[in-house]
């Protein structure tokens, strides 16, 4: 469901006629035959009412049992925090008449809180529940559950879009779910300690074994997977569309990733009307054409329509584009929140069905929400024949096997489910030869081989038989098997080994992930085999699930593993800048002391760097000192400590290359930084200021030499930030280099040149001196004589300096600024008026607006694949209500997701730094701003405050004219790239 992150806040609902979401009031709400009446759907095409209130109110989500009932989880509770027992209830609807009707309505469960997913499965019901996922157990056939049972606990509540939903039977016979991003969740299992936010994960109904199947995304209320066994999820804000591979962590819509984390994109290309989706069906049956076979719906809630996808192939991956929208309501008060196929092969989706679809309004208004409507409707292709009456729990074991070649899913995977918990052994022949028979132009085989895999009933010389199959689904579910056993005989093993060059990359995919869960044999010299082919480094995917599966690894063998890496060719070449890259970081930051990284740099030294004109030699030198650049960044260790590690004759080693012409020479020179070598000194500030030098290695050398903090440096910083022609970043940098220096003279030199700074640098600038007490003096000074305008500080700034914790710097503050506000400030409403009327007046071109968010907004924010990632991509965020849009940028931090609130590291020796937070772990704290990442030592830790501010500054609007501030809204309006006539 949605759970939008506002560009860089949120409106006042209070002050707002529309909702959030919505570009207009919605008007009175619809009967249900009036809501139908008002559908768009293409020819041929019917929409039928199933139910609706009063039987129905408020419903999350649904699913059909083995009889054909509809099983409906309500919400009257929405949008209560609190745990504990509730009004909320499990309703069975059953078409009595078995004529599509669903006359009679049964309350099976009551006494619920925001239950969000439902499936039927092994006599029971399971149902989430949060914190819980509850398994429900009617054994005596009351109607009634008698038996309750806690199957997994912890999840949160913080945000009530996010809960644990979408509950869904896996082919391979776990239990799947998602949780959102803004939605803490720690839950135990097995001795383990699960602490994540927005991911998959699973359950096994026999072993009781939890697991994160993959982490990232944004608030996903979507689930479902392809004839092939791939899973793809939907989800709010950031790109709808997403992949999802198992051992994968996928971009997050905000808060940290886990340390030494790669994330992977998303598969979206092409986007609808609006971001906030909720529910995921690959339709796979013939009741509609069969053009849509494949096509994936979602419920789209701003933008009242069942959106359509369409994917094609991407290596190991996809690729999504749009498609015709399926149905449009024209009804903003429909809310699909999720959509599935029936027994009959007709699409079924639920209608929450409210004015309201976001938080935003719910939570500042939660006697608004409707508690009185609901809908649930189908969508047919003509008029289909009613499904008669049936009980797949009375089906005998041949009938269900048969059905497992249906033409509709849905009968496929109930019979699998169903003959899942009613295994038997003498099954395992027929399936076998089912499995094995890819002739067959129906997936039945496909659902054999689940069934065996979910069972684990692969013996070796049937295993063999799969592994080595001509269909490439197939051998990609015999790899997966490997996985889900953990341990298998020396045969598969060595089968497994060859697959590794498969010339289906679906194949060598899962072999990585495979080999991340094998127990015995060895996985190491799989994933070896994985990297010696360099296909695998041509595909989107294959590089980081590798690296993903290596990982776990690196804490016992890290050396042996980098040592094998580095030391072939073939690898260097082809995973260099993907693969081994990664390893060597984390086997820097996991496995190898300071100490040791110095000592195998010092072996590489001696050995190699008197060849440094042969190109392999050159390149084990220049990972080697990079190398220790980056584990001691890591590990956060200071120039003065870094330096004191080093002997005298490294340090001439490393004087020499920093001083050569080879590749090798800019880590060298970092290290040099260390212990202030002129000749390093010197490299860094020539290259800093040469327009010509490369825009990474400047900023490199910049930050390195800002570590020194010396007064030195001073002249240096600021002659690049009185620079017009050096880029943005380079002069945020060193602007930021002389406010943490904490030096008076060196805050003095952004002082007095201060109105000499072009209007975009200026809140930099003083973001740059609040950053040490020298600096925030200075500036308060400035402000208090005249020479810098109070316009220019705003309340972040505010907040910075009375984080550093100084009597006499308070009290200056105070003087000079004032009281820092914990309301919406009067002003900000005020302006926000103003500029909407003068918005109104004259509107604005798009294209000019475009090229003024590239300056103003693209460091933090990405909108249509262009732009940082510091603040949240914008793309798909409710963009064309113009008040909301208004506030979001006029006033950024009224309301503000939690992974995008500002901290503050402050150091013991009195320094701090903010920004957002990227790690916070027991070795230290990672910030991040749109200048880049700062690293804070535990041990150097004084103080981690939250910060309930926006980073984005207030005061957009005197950064520009009137003119140019109409523009950027134009464009921030739009809803697809504006082109120029």
């Amino acid at each position: 469901m949605c759970s939008t992150a506002a560009v860089c806040g949120a409106t006042d609902a209070r002050n707002a006629q529309v909702p959030w979401g919505q570009t207009r009031e919605p008007g009175p709400a619809l009967t249900p035959r009036e809501a139908m009446a008002r559908m768009q759907l293409p020819p041929g095409f019917k929409v039928t009412l199933v139910a609706a209130e009063p039987d129905i109110v408020n419903p999350t989500s649904f699913t059909f049992d083995d009889q054909g009932r509809i099983w409906v989880t309500e919400s009257i509770e929405y949008p209560r925090e609190s745990a504990g027992p509730g009004q909320d209830r499990v309703k069975v609807l059953e078409s009595t008449g078995h004529d599509g009707h669903f006359d009679k309505v049964t309350i099976y469960k009551d006494g619920l809180n925001i239950p969000c997913g439902i499936v039927i499965g092994n006599g029971g019901v399971y149902v989430t529940n949060s914190p819980d996922v509850l398994f429900l157990e009617d054994t005596r056939d009351a109607g009634k559950p008698d038996t309750q049972t806690v199957i997994l606990t912890g999840f949160g509540r913080h945000d009530r879009h996010e809960l644990p939903n979408s509950l869904t039977w896996g082919p391979d016979g776990w239990l799947y779910g998602m949780n959102g991003v803004f939605n803490d969740a720690k839950v135990e299992n097995d001795g383990r300690v699960f602490d994540f936010t927005c991911a998959i994960w699973r359950w096994h109904p026999r072993t009781h074994k939890f697991e994160l199947f993959a982490q990232g995304t944004s608030n996903p209320w979507g689930l479902d997977y392809n004839r092939q066994g791939d899973w793809f999820i939907s989800c709010c804000v950031i790109d709808h569309l997403f992949h999802v591979t198992q051992s994968g962590y996928y971009l997050r819509q905000g808060g940290p990733y886990p340390p030494m984390t790669h994330w992977l994109p998303s598969i979206t290309t092409e986007r609808h009307q609006a971001a906030a989706y909720a529910g995921l069906c690959l339709y796979d049956a013939d009741q509609f054409p069969p053009q849509y076979r494949g096509a994936l719906f979602m419920g789209n809630l701003h933008g009242s329509a069942i959106n359509r996808d369409a994917l094609t192939r991407n290596g190991s991956t996809y690729v999504q584009h749009d498609a015709p929208d399926f149905i449009q309501a024209n009804d903003a008060w429909f809310m699909p929140v999720s959509q599935k196929i029936g027994p009959d092969g007709c699409l079924y989706i639920i209608d929450w069905y409210d004015r309201y679809h976001c938080y935003q309004d719910a939570g500042r208004d939660p006697q608004g929400v409707d508690r009185s409507k609901g809908r649930i409707y189908r969508i047919s292709y003509g008029d289909p024949p009613h499904v008669p009456a049936f009980d797949l729990q009375k089906t005998s074991r041949q009938e269900l096997i048969k059905l497992l070649g249906h033409p509709n899913v849905w009968w496929r995977r109930q019979a699998q489910r169903v003959l899942d918990e009613k295994f038997d052994p003498s099954m395992a022949p027929q399936l076998q030869k089912m499995a094995l028979d890819t002739s067959d132009p129906t997936p039945a085989h496909m659902h054999a081989l689940w069934l065996l895999v979910s069972q684990h009933a692969m013996d070796p010389a049937f295993h063999l038989k799969v592994l080595a199959s001509e269909d490439a689904p197939t051998r990609n579910w015999g790899v997966r098997a490997i996985g889900e056993m953990q341990t298998v005989s020396r045969p598969v093993y060595e089968r497994l080994l060859e697959l590794a060059r498969d010339p289906s990359p679906d194949v060598r995919v899962q072999v990585a992930v495979a080999a991340g869960r094998l127990q015995s044999p060895d996985p190491w010299p799989v994933l070896l085999a994985m990297l010696r082919n360099p296909q695998n480094a041509r595909d989107p995917l294959i590089p980081t699930i590798i690296y993903n599966n290596i990982r776990p690894l690196l804490a016992g063998r890290g050396s042996e593993i980098l040592d094998a890496i580095e030391k072939d060719q073939e690898i260097q070449n082809a995973f260099g800048d993907t693969t081994a890259r990664w390893v060597r970081d984390a086997v820097n930051a996991l496995h190898r002391s300071p100490e040791q990284v110095v000592t195998d740099l010092s072996r590489t030294l001696d050995r190699y760097a008197s060849r440094l004109d042969d190109g392999n030699d050159e390149r084990r030198v220049r990972n080697a000192l990079q190398g220790v650049v980056d584990a001691f960044n890591f590990e956060g260790i200071g120039p003065q400590d870094a330096a004191r590690r080093f002997d005298q004759a490294m340090r001439r080693q490393i004087d020499a290359i920093a001083a050569g012409k080879y590749g090798a020479r800019i880590p060298a020179t970092m290290i040099g930084l260390w212990w202030s070598d002129p000749a390093a000194v010197k490299t860094a500030r020539q290259t800093i200021a040469d327009p010509n030098a490369d825009i990474t290695i400047r900023a490199e050398f910049l930050r390195a030499l800002a570590r020194l903090k010396d007064p030195r440096n001073a002249d240096v910083f600021a002659a690049l930030v009185y620079d017009n022609s050096v880029p943005i970043l380079i002069r945020q940098d060193a602007a930021s280099a002389l406010g943490a220096m904490d030096d008076a003279t060196a805050a003095n030199l952004l002082v007095w040149r201060f109105d000499q700074l072009p209007t975009d640098l200026k809140p930099m600038a003083i973001n740059a001196m609040v950053l040490s007490k020298a600096s925030a003096r200075a500036l308060l000074d400035a402000i208090g004589d005249g020479k810098i305008a109070l316009q220019n500080m705003n309340e972040n700034h505010a907040r910075a300096i009375g984080d550093l914790n100084d009597a006499a710097l308070t009290r200056r503050l105070a003087d000079v600024w004032g009281t820092i506000r914990n309301k919406r400030d009067p002003e900000r409403v005020r302006v926000a008026a103003e500029y909407k009327k003068l918005f109104l007046s004259r509107g604005g071109d798009p294209v000019k607006g475009w090229k003024l968010f590239d300056a103003k907004c693209a460091q933090c924010h990405t909108i249509y694949g262009r732009g940082g990632n510091v603040g949240p991509d914008i793309t798909g965020v409710g963009r064309d209500n113009l008040d909301l849009l208004l506030s979001n940028v006029l006033d950024p931090s009224l309301v503000i997701g939690k992974p995008y609130y500002v901290y503050v590291a402050r150091k013991k020796h009195g320094t701090s730094v903010s920004g957002l937070l990227v790690e916070d772990s027991d070795r230290q704290v990672v910030l991040k701003d749109p200048t880049g990442q700062f690293v804070v030592p535990r041990s150097e830790l004084a103080r981690l405050v939250q910060q309930n501010i926006s980073m984005m500054p207030e005061g957009l609007e005197n950064t520009m004219s009137k003119d140019e501030f109409c523009d950027l809204i134009a464009f921030l309006l739009t809803r697809q790239p504006p082109k120029a006539n």
